[in-house]
């Protein structure tokens, strides 16, 4: 009888092929030092590259992977969204194809669950953490709008790593599709009652190619798409 994973692990992916099969293999070799009971999920967001070749490499080596794809490019939380349905597990593990965020800490972060729903991985809750001065204050500055908007209790609003249980994101309907994704989330899952706990990990922002946000070109309709969050919340 097959068994449901404990893990869904959820992986956005744009324009990231030169890097994905070696960051593939680092998550795999952490996961399964955690738990034989995974799976995981890579949602192609109409990327420009081959990373799509590459994620159907992988799927030919690891019965533990699906891939799904975007054929426009649509967005984080779509993406999100996407494979968050389709995730089986009971815990949703939501990290970036960089792993810039310490994903070594995955069996801690387990555990936690345990006695709360959301565990975060925070860049700015007790620890410094190296980030460029433009995108720090960008990330401060939203970080205040959605604190004053919806009193979200976490210091890193666009974490890139965090667990949730899937019963608790069962119950959230999810309205953004781009980056202002994980402010409906936390908003909608605190206001919930949600059990939060974030945690200071080490974060390396050199580690990958870069965000996918880019501040000249999304801040703004970031700060749209939260306020039409907010005006219908």
């Amino acid at each position: 009888m097959k068994t449901n994973p404990e893990l869904s692990i959820i992986i956005p992916i744009y324009d990231s092929a030169s890097f994905i099969m070696e960051r593939y293999r680092t998550l795999t070799s952490i996961v399964a030092g955690v738990t034989e009971h995974y799976e995981i999920l890579f949602c192609n967001d109409a990327s420009p590259d081959n990373s799509q070749e590459v994620l159907e490499t992988i799927t030919r080596q690891d019965e533990k992977v699906r891939v799904l794809c975007n054929t426009i490019n649509r967005g984080l939380g779509f993406s999100f969204k996407k494979m968050a349905q389709e995730a089986s597990g009971d815990i949703i593990v939501a990290t970036d194809i960089d792993l810039s965020f310490d994903i070594t800490r995955l069996g801690e972060f387990k555990a936690m669950m345990e006695d709360h729903d959301v565990v975060v991985a925070s860049r700015y809750a007790g620890i410094k953490s190296r980030i460029p001065l433009n995108r720090r204050l960008v990330s401060r500055s939203y970080w205040l709008l959605c604190k004053l908007l919806f009193s979200i209790p976490i210091a890193d609003m666009g974490s890139g790593f965090f667990l949730v249980r899937r019963e608790a994101l069962n119950r959230v309907d999810l309205e953004a599709e781009r980056f202002g994704f994980h402010c409906d989330l936390h908003s909608k899952l605190s206001r919930l009652g949600c059990r939060y706990i974030e945690v200071p990990v080490r974060y390396d922002h050199d580690i990958g190619p870069g965000s996918t946000f880019k501040v000249f070109r999304h801040a703004w309709p970031t700060f749209l798409e939260t306020l039409r969050i907010w005006w219908g919340s």
